[in-house]
């Protein structure tokens, strides 16, 4: 790992608070930081989709049973049938989709794929390479600013995050700390917001800040800097722009300005 400082918040975004710092990310890797969420997200979709997939179920089995018992007049046994197979079928994939939610929606390799793309690596060239996308891997730069955490791609392209729109609650997985993006209902509201004048590189949204926990001196005292410096940035962008709003003339926002003109 690369050469690691702290400090204290300073007026500019050239200032390093935490870092450099770098990490090695190989399939196992990303599955472990970059597509936990994703995953949780899918089970939770697919917990829902069980739910009423449940109650058709138990709805076509209940005509069934019906016919069966002559409570249903016998020329309706077809479209029954049919009935209570559709509510059974979508019922069963519901709970495959539960267990396994990537076999039921697309190749985790190639979500690999896509992910490995999006850090800059050339996957075209790398394939040819090694086309076992298991055996790839790309080297990770980073460090935290006083205006959110910066990311150097294997492309070199820094991706510049603002605290704003971060979940201040950062999770601990496997020796590194994960910052996912646009995580709860304020992060995603200060997205659309800072969006408008920044335009987020596409694929930013739904992703993940890592920080690597190795040599790190005070995990607990980072989260609590960090969460701090989330919550004040939030605070002073929905201050500045609801004040701009009221005043109907823009007014003063040097947080907001500093920001863009950071991501810029």
């Amino acid at each position: 790992m690369a050469d690691e400082t702290t400090g204290n918040a300073g007026d500019t975004a050239d200032e390093t608070l935490y870092g450099p710092y770098s990490f090695a990310v190989d399939y196992e890797g990303y599955r472990r930081w970059y597509a936990s969420r994703g995953l949780k997200e899918l089970r939770k979709g697919f917990l829902i989709f069980t739910g009423f997939s449940t109650v058709f179920m138990l709805a076509g089995l209940t005509c069934l049973i019906l016919l069966i018992a002559g409570v249903i007049d016998a020329s309706q046994r077809t479209g029954v049938t049919i009935l209570f197979a559709f509510c059974l079928v979508q019922w069963l994939l519901a709970l495959l989709g539960l267990a396994r939610p990537r076999l039921v929606l697309a190749s985790q390799r190639s979500l690999a794929k896509r992910w490995f793309e999006a850090r800059g690596v050339n996957v075209e060239a790398l394939e040819l390479a090694q086309p076992d996308v298991r055996q790839w891997n790309v080297l990770m730069r980073g460090r935290v600013t006083p205006l959110g955490f910066e990311e150097r791609l294997a492309d070199g392209y820094d991706v510049r995050l603002p605290f704003a729109v971060l979940d201040p609650r950062a999770e601990l997985v496997d020796g590194a700390l994960c910052y996912r993006v646009a995580a709860d209902r304020q992060g995603v509201t200060l997205w659309s917001l800072l969006d408008r004048e920044i335009h987020f590189a596409a694929g930013l949204v739904n992703g993940t800040v890592v920080v690597p926990t190795d040599g790190m001196p005070d995990v607990k005292g980072f989260r609590s800097d960090v969460a701090g410096r989330i919550a004040a940035q939030r605070e002073a962008v929905v201050r500045e722009s609801t004040a701009a709003v009221a005043s109907g003339r823009g007014g003063s926002s040097p947080v907001i300005d500093a920001i863009v003109d950071w991501c810029a």
